[in-house]
C-alpha cells in the first residue's frame, strides 16, 4: 500500500504484549511517526522505503543488545508472530533468522540474513528467502547520554 494510503511504521515498546519486561519500556519514549515513500525501480518493481525513529531514555548498548537478539524479536516487533535463528552461535555475519510477520492482514513468512554488524550499534540484514525484497537496518546512536533508535525497512 503506498504511503498516501497509510502505510505507516509502528514501533512498539517491548512487553507491551505481557512479555515481561525491556529495555524500551520506560516512560523516556519519544516516537516519531515515519512517512513511508516509495518508487517504482528501472524493472517495474515497487520500493518502499519505512524509516522510523525513538529517542529512549537508555544507554545506547542496553537498548542494542535487547534488539540484536533475535529472541526478543516478538517482543518489541509489533508485526512479527514469531522468530527463531535458522544457524547456530554466536550471532555474526551470516546469521540467518526466520520471521513470520503479518502484514497488511496477510501472514507473510521470510528468512533474513545478517549483512553487517556492529555489535552495540548496527545491524542490517537482507532477506534470503521471502515473498518480495526486504532489507532491514536497526542503528542506535548515543545523543546525550540517551538512544536514538532508527529502524529502516
Amino acid at each position: 500500500r503506498p504511503a498516501s494510503s497509510g502505510a505507516r511504521a509502528r514501533l512498539r515498546a517491548p512487553g507491551a504484549n505481557g512479555h515481561g519486561s525491556n529495555p524500551l519500556s520506560d516512560g523516556g519514549m519519544n516516537p516519531v511517526s515515519p512517512l513511508a515513500r516509495y518508487n517504482v525501480g528501472q524493472k517495474g518493481e515497487v520500493r518502499v522505503d519505512v524509516p522510523a525513529e525513538l529517542a529512549i531514555d537508555r544507554r545506547p548498548e542496553d537498548i542494542a543488545t535487547f534488539a540484536m537478539d533475535p529472541t526478543n524479536d516478538t517482543r518489541w516487533i509489533g508485526g512479527i508472530r514469531e522468530a527463531w535463528t535458522l544457524t547456530e552461535p554466536p550471532f555474526v555475519v551470516g546469521t540467518r533468522g526466520e520471521r513470520v510477520a503479518s502484514f497488511l492482514g496477510e501472514r507473510i513468512e521470510y528468512v533474513l540474513e545478517v549483512e553487517e554488524l556492529r555489535p552495540g550499534a548496527l545491524i542490517a540484514m537482507r532477506s534470503v528467502k521471502a515473498p518480495f525484497p526486504i532489507h532491514v537496518t536497526y542503528q542506535f546512536d548515543d545523543v546525550a547520554g540517551k538512544t536514538l533508535a532508527s529502524i529502516r525497512v
